[in-house]
């Protein structure tokens, strides 16, 4: 049985008992393999409580939690962003890494080490240890390398076509296209009525409502003013937005950002700060339709994958890799230009268009509940399993003709 390591970044624990996109995708792949048992996995995380005790349930997988001291998903972008900018190493991430490269030299060595994100520099001394063709970075994001990333990884996985693009305009290397996936049983299974009824009740809706979702954080890059000020354009008054999510994830602070989203709340608008992720199901199933105006270079929307798993129809921008993300026939696109007024009225043409015509609304939502089925769990382990295996063999055939 090969032997897989995998290191999340150093901002929330694995399992993911505290939300992080990166670290749920990672909980899909391994609990699929702890149905299938075809690799021997060990996970490098923070320390969590909560998180430490779920993961005894593994049976193929050891995770393994190193104590940082006070880590926040706000404190490891902070310091990313000084290390990136000056060179200079924030203590807790040294100390990090330092935990991870112990382990490794106390006997430990993995058959392929895959980075799960974080800054790619991260892990050089690792690489050096284990060797550069072991090595691999997951990126999950819209970026390019600022310095030579093939010194330290012999493979890269992308979560879309526009991601590995981006990257390799400034430095070409031996990539992977892994697309993103959620786990359908979530989201594919239909809430009863009654229950959704009871949500629209407590979020103060009425049944007649016409109901736009927005999920996600709540910051700049996402338009979520944008879509706030649209619905609040409209003069149909049963047209209904409800925004669910934070700044970050669980226990974020409110920001300046947030501030001003609430300034702009009234009768129709309706924030629900953030929900567990166990309950978002029930959002999606009792909305009309969901909106995700993305106007940064998005690498992929989980969002959207949620919305068409639901059987929603989706209102969305052509931002970075959404529209691989996306069934043409189930989503209304729109072109952002960096014009956000232009944004703010092709959003409430958009709503509108869907509103006025219910059984197209529906039709649309049919069709991304089929086309969904390409970024389910099994797809997901499927597809990371090929690339894993094709980088295991390209290592074992390089060996052998040496």
């Amino acid at each position: 049985m090969k032997k897989i390591c995998f290191i999340c970044p150093p901002a929330l624990p694995f399992p993911p008992v505290r939300g992080g996109a990166v670290e749920t995708l990672l909980e899909l792949f391994i609990n699929e393999n702890e149905k299938t048992k075809k690799y021997d996995i060990q996970v490098f995380s923070i320390y969590d409580e909560r998180a430490e005790r779920l993961s005894k349930e593994y049976r193929n997988t050891r995770v393994s939690y190193v104590r940082c001291g006070d880590v926040s998903s706000k404190k490891y972008r902070l310091c990313s962003a000084v290390q990136k900018a000056t060179g200079l190493r924030p203590g807790f991430l040294d100390a990090y890494n330092s935990a991870i490269l112990q382990h490794m030299r106390a006997g430990y060595e993995p058959d392929l080490c895959i980075a799960e994100g974080g800054n790619y520099r991260d892990y050089a001394n690792i690489s050096r240890l284990l060797g550069v063709e072991k090595m691999a970075m997951h990126i999950h994001a819209v970026s390019t390398p600022r310095y030579n990333s093939t010194k330290i990884y012999g493979s890269f996985v992308f979560v879309s076509g526009c991601s590995a693009q981006y990257w390799q305009k400034k430095r070409k290397c031996r990539a992977f296209i892994l697309p993103n996936a959620i786990d359908e049983e979530h989201f594919s299974v239909r809430r009863k009525g009654e229950e959704l009824a009871a949500l629209r009740q407590k979020l103060g809706l009425l049944p007649d409502d016409f109901v736009v979702l927005y999920c996600g954080r709540l910051i700049e890059e996402k338009g979520v003013l944008e879509l706030v000020k649209a619905i609040n354009g409209l003069s149909q008054p049963n047209i209904k937005l409800v925004v669910v999510g934070s700044a970050n994830f669980e226990g974020a602070l409110v920001t300046d950002y947030q501030k001003e989203l609430q300034r702009q709340l009234n009768e129709r608008i309706r924030f629900t700060g953030y929900v567990p992720h166990r309950e978002l199901s029930a959002y999606y199933q009792m909305a009309d339709m969901v909106a995700t105006p993305s106007i940064c270079m998005e690498a992929a929307l989980l969002v959207n994958i949620e919305a068409m798993m639901s059987g929603k129809a989706i209102l969305t921008t052509s931002q970075g890799g959404i529209l691989e993300y996306v069934d043409p026939d189930g989503a209304k696109v729109i072109a952002y230009h960096d014009d956000k007024a232009e944004l703010v009225e092709k959003i409430r043409q958009g709503v509108l268009s869907l509103y006025h015509d219910r059984a197209e609304t529906e039709r649309m939502g049919r069709s991304n509940k089929a086309f969904s089925a390409r970024f389910g769990k099994s797809e997901y382990f499927k597809n990371y399993s090929e690339i894993i295996d094709t980088i295991l063999e390209r290592n074992h055939n390089e060996s052998v003709s040496v």
